[in-house]
């Protein structure tokens, strides 16, 4: 990269020659912030989290066992389910 093309982090030494990069690395400079499940007090940091934590609310049950009429809300269920049933 030449110098003019060259981004500077205004937090440290971090150069990188396009403004997606920078901005992803400036995130990691600020503290994570939190969402929020509006159903209940649970928090994480990431989006996905709170989507999986957020099935719990629900009535969607989208794992379901291939092999019987077993379904739930959570992989790691289903998983463990066909193991000790079918396995």
């Amino acid at each position: 990269h030449s110098m003019e093309n060259t981004l500077k982090c205004p937090e440290c030494d971090f150069q990188c020659g396009n403004k997606t990069s920078l901005r992803h690395h400036i995130r990691g400079h600020q503290p994570e912030q939190p969402v929020k499940c509006s159903e209940c007090s649970y928090s994480c940091s990431s989006k996905a989290a709170l989507k999986v934590h957020e099935r719990i609310h629900g009535k969607e049950r989208p794992f379901k066992c291939e092999l019987c009429s077993f379904d739930t809300k959570q992989r790691s269920n289903l998983t463990t389910h066909v193991r000790k049933a079918h396995g």
